[in-house]
Formats: structure tokens, sequence, C-alpha cells
């Protein structure tokens, strides 16, 4: 429970930024992007503190679900800035396999309209 509570309380708190900063002018996708990128980036490293002072830590699946919904930079930066998770080759591995499917997600947001023309992207 305290698990799926973490995670809605970050991905409310990228909603608030999100609408934040789309009112301010900014595309929703960048928004959105650039709070999960900052949300994620603040879990790793509360996660990389809690290992320090043995305190309770953020499960490694919901560092990724955060990967997952946007936050890819957020956690690469963390990866290098507070030098976590660097080390455990079996995380690094499915981050790989995160990065592997965004990349493929975008490139098939990107190309859409040629791989799908009938459908009026």
């Amino acid at each position: 429970m305290q698990r799926a509570r973490a995670l809605l309380a970050a991905t409310t708190m990228a909603g608030v930024l999100t609408w934040f900063w789309w009112r301010m002018g900014l595309d929703p996708l960048l928004a959105w992007l650039a709070a999960m990128t900052l949300m994620t980036f603040l879990a790793y490293a509360y996660d990389k503190w809690a290992a320090c002072v043995g305190r309770g830590r953020v499960a490694e699946v919901d560092l990724l679900v955060l990967t997952l919904m946007g936050g890819t930079l957020g956690a690469a930066l963390a990866m290098r800035l507070v030098r976590h998770k660097t080390s455990k080759l079996p995380f690094r591995r499915r981050f790989g396999l995160v990065m592997c499917l965004q990349a493929l997600l975008a490139a098939l947001w990107l190309f859409r309209g040629r791989l799908w023309p009938d459908l009026g992207f």
C-alpha cells in the first residue's frame, strides 16, 4: 500500500507540474516529460540517500515504472550524478529494456504518418 501511495504521489505531482507548465505555454508532452524527469531524478536520489542512511528504500520496480512513464532522462542523470544503481547488472539490463521500448515507441510516434497514412495523422 505504501508503494502505491508513493507512485501515486509522484505521478500526481508530475501531473500538477505538467498542468502548470502547460498553462505557462509549454507543449503538454514536453511538460509531462520534464515533470517525470524531475520526479524520477528525485526518486532515485531519495533511494540513494535511504540506502546510505538505512531508511526505507524505493522498490526497483517503482523506479523502473517512473522511468517507463517518461523519466528516462531523470533516471540516467541520477544514475550518473549520484552513482545509484550503476553496479546492479540486472537493474541496468531492465533499465536498458525500458530505454529500448521508449525508443521504439518514439520512433513509431514520429513516423506514424508514414507507417499508417490512412489514419489521418
